[in-house]
């Protein structure tokens, strides 16, 4: 039973559950799948926000790529993953499937480019949610993007995560907010473009306005650990390559950071520099 606890507890590493008698195939985000000796009305119960698109199949709405409709009258529709697989969807089924997705979203992600121009992400939950203070990001793989995003939502609603393109976009994103714009933390990813992210750390800490904030870097290598420290690197965290073992990275060092930590609040410093 610990395992299946393990396997749930991170909903946004599954794509989607199929079924058979009492057998259930998890599919996760890497490609990683396990059968486990359940029935998939056990997963359907304990996975509330996954929609039963068929009865052999359960889906995470936030990797659906496409819907497909029924070719004829009672005939089964279909749903295109994020990873490539196409499920049926039961005719029965299609209308409360459709009416399902056609929800209104909670919002929108943007990713900022250099230009400065906001374009629609990845869309996310539809679980409405309160959003009251920023993160800036910068993650150059897609599917940790999507797992950072999810476990913020589930975990942490209360801060919005705004991801960046690369530390130019950021910058000048930077230096356009307001003080009651600024974001209470930046989380930037050393793996590639170690010395755009360098010298986005240097622009931060060098700029008095923007000094204050908390940077987090994750980084596959703690061998610059030191260097990035001296930056003004407030925490240094190690890559995972393991994607079960990143989320729960993610998960301890946002329950410290988002949770316990009290971080910089904007109107305060806005009240100081009247």
């Amino acid at each position: 039973m610990n395992l299946l606890t393990d396997y749930l507890r991170y909903p946004a590493l599954i794509s989607h559950l199929t079924g058979a008698d009492n057998y259930t195939w998890l599919s996760f985000l890497n490609g990683k799948k396990v059968l486990l000796s359940k029935p998939i009305c056990y997963f359907e119960k304990r996975l509330p926000h996954f929609i039963r698109v068929h009865k052999t199949a359960v889906v995470n709405p936030a990797y659906i790529e496409d819907l497909q409709c029924p070719p004829r009258r009672k005939m089964a529709g279909a749903v295109h993953m994020k990873c490539g697989t196409v499920l049926p969807v039961g005719r029965r089924r299609w209308a409360q499937v459709v009416e399902l997705l056609q929800q209104p979203l909670s919002k929108e992600t943007y990713l900022v480019r250099d230009s400065g121009e906001q374009v629609p992400a990845l869309t996310f939950s539809r679980r409405e949610t309160s959003k009251g203070r920023r993160v800036f990001i910068i993650i150059k793989d897609d599917m940790r993007a999507l797992l950072f995003q999810k476990l913020m939502e589930e975990k942490w609603p209360d801060y919005e995560l705004i991801f960046f393109e690369n530390g130019p976009a950021m910058r000048q994103m930077l230096v356009a907010c307001t003080d009651r714009q600024l974001p209470a933390a930046i989380i930037l990813d050393l793996s590639k473009s170690c010395a755009d992210m360098q010298k986005t750390l240097s622009f931060v800490k060098s700029t008095s306005r923007l000094q204050h904030l908390p940077i987090l870097a994750f980084t596959p290598s703690v061998s610059d650990a030191n260097q990035n420290y001296n930056l003004g690197v407030n925490a240094v965290i190690k890559t995972p390559t393991d994607i079960m073992l990143f989320t729960q990275a993610v998960e301890k060092v946002g329950n410290y950071w988002f949770s316990v930590a009290a971080l910089p609040n904007s109107c305060d410093l806005q009240k100081v520099n009247v």
